[in-house]
């Protein structure tokens, strides 16, 4: 869905990622500056894969979750995610946290 809807913005390169692990993987070779990183992944959940990834790297985190509960909220901002996108959402919602945070 993120990369239909960043289809037309072509500085940005969208590199999908089918669980936690496989991210911290491409974060070993790949220079990244923006993770869209979901809640209920396979082997780890986000929380988990952004604990991770904030010990090794400084990179801006964005949470895209169906999850509302403000128990979560707290959670995450905790963790140190960046920026919080709750599903379901307008395609402009993502499109201003990608130019707000990756510019």
């Amino acid at each position: 869905m993120v990369e239909h809807i960043m289809s037309d913005e072509p500085m940005y390169e969208i590199i999908g990622a089918g669980s936690g692990m496989e991210a911290l993987k491409i974060l070993e070779v790949r220079d990244i500056n923006l993770i869209l990183l979901d809640l209920v992944m396979p082997q780890m959940d986000g929380f988990e894969t952004l604990a991770r990834i904030k010990e090794k790297y400084d990179i801006p985190v964005v949470f895209m979750t169906g999850d509302k509960n403000i128990e979560t909220l707290e959670k995450a901002a905790k963790y140190g995610v960046d920026d919080y996108l709750t599903k379901p959402f307008l395609p402009l919602a993502l499109r201003e946290i990608v130019h707000g945070i990756a510019n």
